[in-house]
């Protein structure tokens, strides 16, 4: 099992708290994970699909479906809102393999998720105690992501 298969499988299906911070400076950010004892895991290529209802019903209800495709991995997740503050939000996250982006489009639109907005990031993966640090590039900015669970070690 390749790296990354093996970090996914240790850090999903879990609640966890989520902060995303947009970071000028990508370099200056790995020095200082680096710094502070993080060790890297991996690049990955996203391409993600978020989905929603034609109204849009689905973010006041805080329920946010989306497949994901990592290098060759496809998932299916959910993640429900449990809590949001201005520093970071809870959520419940579930997340199922999949065969292919269009046998999950097909069950999300049966289901009335027939909004499809379509997102293509690059990912530097990083491992930090019981938190995940991510360093996502996308079209619109660079940001930090840090997700861990309220389990204290």
């Amino acid at each position: 099992m390749n790296k990354l298969k093996l970090f996914y499988l240790h850090y999903k299906n879990m609640k966890e708290i989520e902060i995303k911070i947009k970071v000028r400076d990508i370099e200056d950010i790995t020095k200082r994970i680096q710094s502070i004892g993080g060790k890297f895991v991996c690049d990955i290529h996203q391409e993600m699909f978020g989905f929603f209802k034609p109204d849009n019903s689905n973010i006041s209800a805080g329920v946010f479906p989306r497949i994901r495709k990592d290098n060759d991995t496809i998932t299916l997740t959910v993640k429900v809102k449990l809590e949001q503050s201005d520093n970071y939000f809870k959520r419940d996250e579930y997340t199922i393999p999949l065969e292919s982006v269009e046998s999950g489009t097909e069950i999300l639109r049966a289901l009335g998720y027939t909004k499809i907005r379509p997102l293509k990031k690059t990912r530097q993966i990083w491992a930090l105690q019981n938190a995940e640090l991510c360093i996502d590039h996308t079209w619109f900015g660079d940001y930090l992501e840090i997700e861990g669970s309220e389990k204290k070690h």
